[in-house]
């Protein structure tokens, strides 16, 4: 009798531990005894499932402007919703979720002090809920409501809506008209370069004499020297929309904040559409395919876990990968005019964006 194999009874002790929310609810059964930790995170955990505000029946620019982002996915999400389906939102265990709030909050701070030198401009909201104002409106660094005088109010960053176009709505960290530029705040931590940026994380991990993998993180922090990839695509598309809107913007400043040492950075980035036309030829075959019964878009890499879940476990456990020339890499079989660029794009009247009226289309 063959003596077992310790890497097959390894496998099977992975398979059989919890993912997903069954994951986060038992790590936070571990802490039924505590006074703070357990309670904290059965709080926090139960208030994320109930959160249900992000919309799902449009283009997020954050999901598109990734290298491995499924046009054929999106398509399928939408779809399904329009056709009365439901979505079934992603389950976080509470150490993501507390990176998420961790990026929240410093967001918060860099906006808030823009707001105290008094450049940021963007929509507010007024928080006097016992005048039973909550006002909305737009202007740079108001000190009060211009409905009720409070001085209790929120910043509710720069949205920034397609969707009338392209179906692709989100929103800016922020918008300073005295430098016409659209701000966008990043922390960056070891997760952040894994995912972004891998090779410049292997480049500055190293191996001790014991075998160990030791980061050398202030090596790495002064290795980023431009914005990553995903997050110029995302600011290109934010540029691109402002345009439609009139918002005055003709450039990107990304302020990243170590999460090694709390330094900082600064990287200007100019308006450069070219990076995201072929983005957008993307989000405008999905909105043909919904509207107007166009042809489904396909996965860029014939087939992944996003469109065709069942199909890529099949492939993980035949060892086999899905085809294709690349993370993210495009297809190059799309016609012609769709490489090229065949979005139509509005013609922009830039007017002055420190005005407190909500942005209008420019042909609107």
């Amino acid at each position: 009798m063959a003596p077992p194999d310790p890497k097959a009874r390894k496998a099977r002790r992975a398979a059989l531990r919890p993912t997903g929310g069954l994951k986060a609810f038992a790590d936070a059964k571990r802490y039924d005894e505590s006074l703070v930790l357990g309670p904290t995170q059965k709080h926090v955990l139960s208030k994320e499932g109930r959160d249900l505000s992000r919309r799902q029946d449009i283009i997020h620019p954050s999901e598109m402007s990734h290298g491995d982002w499924c046009p054929k996915a999106t398509y399928l999400r939408i779809k399904n919703l329009r056709d009365g389906g439901t979505f079934t939102k992603e389950a976080f265990g509470f150490q993501s979720l507390n990176i998420f709030q961790h990026g929240h909050e410093v967001h918060h701070k860099w906006q808030t002090w823009l707001w105290q030198r008094g450049v940021l401009w963007g929509e507010w909201k007024c928080l006097n809920n016992e005048g039973q104002c909550n006002w909305s409106f737009y202007a740079t660094a108001p000190s009060q409501c211009p409905n009720c005088d409070s001085t209790n109010l929120e910043y509710a960053e720069v949205p920034l809506s397609a969707e009338e176009e392209l179906l692709i709505e989100g929103s800016a960290d922020g918008f300073v008209p005295d430098i016409q530029a659209l701000m966008e705040f990043k922390t960056v931590g070891e997760g952040t370069l894994r995912f972004e940026e891998p090779e410049l994380l292997k480049a500055h991990t190293h191996k001790t004499v014991d075998g160990k993998s030791l980061v050398d993180y202030p090596a790495l922090w002064k290795g980023i020297n431009r914005p990553f990839r995903s997050h110029q695509k995302q600011g290109q598309i934010y540029l691109w929309i402002a345009e439609i809107l009139g918002i005055n913007a003709d450039k990107v400043v990304y302020i990243y904040e170590s999460k090694f040492n709390q330094g900082t950075k600064e990287f200007v980035v100019q308006r450069r559409q070219k990076l995201i036309q072929p983005l957008l030829d993307s989000a405008q075959e999905i909105k043909d395919a919904l509207d107007h019964d166009g042809p489904v878009p396909e996965c860029p890499r014939g087939g992944c876990k996003h469109c065709e879940p069942k199909s890529a476990e099949k492939e993980k456990e035949s060892g086999q990968e899905t085809a294709s020339a690349g993370k993210g890499s495009p297809r190059t079989d799309r016609p012609a005019a769709r490489r090229q660029g065949t979005v139509v794009r509005r013609q922009a009247t830039r007017g002055d964006s420190r005005t407190p009226d909500k942005p209008r289309r420019a042909d609107g």
